[in-house]
């Protein structure tokens, strides 16, 4: 997998001459594995059902970490080069939710921290 690189805000990174980055490997699939943990269902106009459900289980009222861990799963199990989605924790930090995932992927094994 080749992609673009991103920043830890998400902005595209440049090189020295001013040209986009692409680069590839666990690193490339780490990066959009997180990418796609991130898609809020309803984002993407032509996928507008794919994407987690982060109002009602993250941000509700009452957050649901078990539902949100499945909607984690299910949303990394859609990517192409995740061969396997080996487990996922999500948890309820100070009002925030963060997930844990361990996925398999075509370079290798990977964990994420979001």
């Amino acid at each position: 997998m080749i992609t673009l690189k991103t920043d830890q805000n998400n902005d595209l990174v440049q090189d020295a001459n001013g040209n986009l980055v692409l680069f590839g490997g666990i690193d490339a699939e780490l990066q959009e594995a997180k990418h796609y943990a991130a898609t809020s269902r309803g984002e993407m106009i032509y996928q507008f059902q794919d994407g987690i459900p982060f109002d009602p289980l993250a941000f509700g009222a009452t957050p649901l970490p078990v539902q949100y861990a499945a909607a984690v799963r299910a949303r990394l199990e859609q990517a192409p080069w995740i061969t396997e989605v080996v487990s996922v924790e999500a948890t309820q930090n100070g009002g925030l939710p963060s997930y844990n995932p361990s996925i398999k992927t075509l370079s290798g094994i990977v964990s994420i921290n979001g």
